[in-house]
């Protein structure tokens, strides 16, 4: 289930501390955080102060089964340079700009399919288990949810700016691309780094990968914006903000408490989010 969209911006030289962090928050070895397959954007971070904000600066969207092995792939860190990859875009970029902007819309672990990285840190001894676990079928759904997005993301481009994102050769899947209407700019704006929202992580993805405090905090949250989402879709809702994210995070507090045995004296990850100011 998506929920958290995390952000950095980088420098030619923080290339590899930046794949190292997506190792860590969503790479099968690190045992926490979220799962290996998820959209990512590139986008230019600089804004004009007080400039609307909105998706228009985005570069490109793109789907990974290893968000980590495709970062690495389109920054010059593994492979040479190719049409599937967006090295020879990005490179001239960063020799002429301080900085570009990555953004991760992520899932939770429960989401994880199958492939190559989880195969080589599970090792062949567990080859089996995880034929029944990751089944092919349930592979295969989790990534034709990620191309739903997707597509979604690069036909509201299309829509609301006239074209698509200047780095996508093509369009998405086409069942995201027929949904993108209702869409409209709201996800292409969160995915351009919009910090007013709380869909956004509050603290950037290196920040978050030297901080297990903030990592908890975040996969907290994500439960509450995944709730809130789920929520919308079944009170066909036709938008999700800031309201219903905290509402959420108020319920599944309560929730929490209410199947402890220690009742409303157990401190929960919400009551720590709240009470440090978090969000």
């Amino acid at each position: 289930m998506f929920g958290t969209i995390i952000t950095e911006t980088y420098g030619l030289n923080d290339r590899r501390a930046v794949r190292a962090a997506i190792l860590d928050l969503c790479g099968p070895e690190s045992g926490w955080g979220w799962a290996s397959n998820g959209i990512y954007a590139y986008f230019d971070p600089r804004r004009t102060p007080g400039a609307k904000i909105d998706g228009s600066n985005i570069f490109y969207v793109g789907l990974a089964t290893d968000l980590a092995q495709r970062f690495a792939q389109h920054n010059g860190l593994s492979g040479p340079a190719s049409r599937s990859n967006k090295w020879g875009k990005i490179e001239p970029w960063l020799r002429g700009h301080a900085e570009i902007g990555l953004s991760l819309w992520v899932q939770s672990p429960l989401a994880q399919s199958d492939n190559a990285s989880y195969r080589r840190y599970m090792g062949p001894a567990f080859a089996d288990a995880i034929e029944q676990v990751y089944s092919e079928q349930q592979s295969q759904s989790v990534m034709a949810s990620v191309a739903h997005v997707e597509g979604l993301l690069i036909e509201a481009a299309r829509l609301t700016y006239g074209t698509r994102p200047k780095w996508n050769r093509v369009g998405g899947r086409r069942r995201g691309a027929a949904r993108a209407q209702a869409a409209g700019d709201d996800l292409l704006r969160l995915m351009s780094n919009d910090p007013r929202s709380l869909f956004v992580a509050r603290r950037s993805l290196r920040e978050l990968s030297a901080n297990p405090t903030w990592v908890i905090y975040e996969t907290a949250l994500h439960a509450a914006r995944s709730h809130a989402l789920m929520a919308s879709a079944f009170s066909a809702k036709s938008s999700v903000g800031n309201g219903e994210i905290v509402g959420a995070i108020h319920l599944l507090n309560r929730a929490m408490k209410s199947l402890s045995a220690h009742g409303g004296d157990y401190q929960t990850d919400y009551d720590r989010i709240l009470s440090d100011g978090y969000v």
